[in-house]
């Protein structure tokens, strides 16, 4: 008698990874690079008065005689601590107990990641706020960026920012994976026989250019069909976060384990002329 096949299908078991699948975020670059140096001052209230010394003109002194005062002026500036945002998830017990993976940790996970790219696009948006002088293209006649320009667009923004006196500390760079590319294929980085060069075109890892620490993001949004590559001195943006807090609790009348995030924090940008934005063809 010939083997008649079976369908033992209902015998068979589905297999469930207790793995849950890596995800790749968008990479955020901002908080580091910005200054936090207003944050001690933001214990309470919600606006924080920055004061600016004007600039004296220095005089010819002529003997015996009566000098000329000088009123100093004082201007008030103000760095509004108004962006509120939070986060509420939960989880039911017998959900987390009959799922094979430890599932709150990654949710907490997801969580941060979700906040951390929101501040980062906030402060990412500061790029309309450089210095008109330090803005290289616009939306509508942007800068095709490629490997035999990119090296002198980098050269003429930091002649743009010597030319405001911003020389100390360093300065960064926030650009476009494509831009790293183009960086990668141009002259400069490929037939110079240097220790940095080699290393660069071995692993990829730039790490600086024409005086720019370089930092690659994903999180720069398009506006009008261009990418702002943002230049920048670390006191182009302020940053303060006022109040973080992550709490668990259990809602009244479930079984449920929820986590709820909260951010309070604010930026500003007070030095204009520390900033510069290259208006890439995306």
């Amino acid at each position: 008698m010939g083997f008649t096949d079976q369908n033992l299908s209902n015998f068979i078991p589905e297999v469930w990874s207790k793995k849950l699948e890596l995800i790749f975020d968008n990479k955020c670059v901002m908080k580091p690079l910005v200054s936090r140096k207003y944050e001690a001052d933001a214990s309470f209230g919600d606006t924080i008065h920055v004061q600016r010394v004007g600039d004296f003109t220095i005089q010819d002194y002529v003997r015996n005689s009566v000098m000329e005062l000088e009123q100093s002026t004082v201007t008030d500036d103000t760095l509004i601590i108004n962006q509120q945002k939070s986060h509420y998830f939960g989880v039911d017990r017998l959900d987390k107990r009959q799922s094979l993976v430890s599932i709150m940790p990654e949710y907490v996970e997801r969580q941060g990641v979700a906040m951390a790219e929101t501040i980062d696009a906030r402060l990412l948006s500061h790029y309309t706020d450089a210095l008109a002088a330090n803005v290289i293209g616009s939306t509508t006649a942007p800068e095709t960026v490629n490997a035999s320009n990119v090296y002198d667009l980098f050269v003429e923004m930091g002649e743009r920012l010597d030319n405001q006196n911003i020389f100390d500390g360093p300065r960064a760079a926030v650009i476009t994976p494509s831009i790293r590319s183009a960086i990668l294929r141009s002259e400069e980085l490929r037939k110079r026989g240097t220790v940095m060069v080699d290393e660069t075109i071995k692993n990829g890892k730039i790490g600086t250019l024409a005086g720019f620490d370089l930092n690659i993001t994903t999180n720069m949004a398009q506006v009008s069909g261009t990418y702002p590559l943002m230049f920048f001195h670390k006191e182009f943006i302020q940053y303060v976060e006022q109040y973080s807090q992550l709490v668990g609790e259990q809602p009244d009348g479930t079984f449920v384990d929820a986590m709820k995030m909260i951010k309070l924090y604010g930026s500003k940008v007070f030095n204009p002329e520390c900033g510069g934005v290259i208006y890439a063809a995306a």
